[in-house]
């Protein structure tokens, strides 16, 4: 192999796993779902959800499958969780004191959500 494609080929890797940093702008990385910040953003996603759903009742996170972060221009994060229709009307509960104890409804099926949405400052919120 020749001097110059030696040179190519290291240049090229280098790039393409974002130097000696963990963290490459614009590259999307794996992240535990077990988190804080993803059961964090989670939670919001499943709020802002819930307050924008015309269910009868609330939803409740029941699993979260996969987590993904990318650095743009701010936080973006890709999120995909499992939620559940549970026993509590939006009509009759303060969700931020009892939704989580409310029980899951057994007659309906669980259904996977994605959200994709900025967090620009939200993580570190938390």
């Amino acid at each position: 192999m020749s001097k110059l494609a030696v040179i190519a080929v290291i240049v090229w890797t280098t790039c393409l796993v974002g130097g000696s940093g963990d963290r490459m702008t614009g590259g999307v990385k794996q992240v535990s779902v077990d988190s804080d910040n993803v059961k964090n953003l989670a939670d919001l996603a499943l709020d802002r959800y819930n307050k924008g759903s015309n269910a009868i009742n609330y939803k409740q996170l029941i699993a979260i499958k996969e987590a993904k972060h990318q650095v743009v221009a701010g936080s973006k994060w890709f999120i995909t969780f499992t939620i559940g229709e549970i026993q509590c009307p939006k009509n009759g509960v303060n969700p931020v004191a009892d939704v989580h104890h409310c029980p899951h409804q057994t007659t309906t099926r669980s259904r996977d959500v994605f959200s994709d949405y900025m967090a620009e400052g939200l993580a570190e919120q938390y």
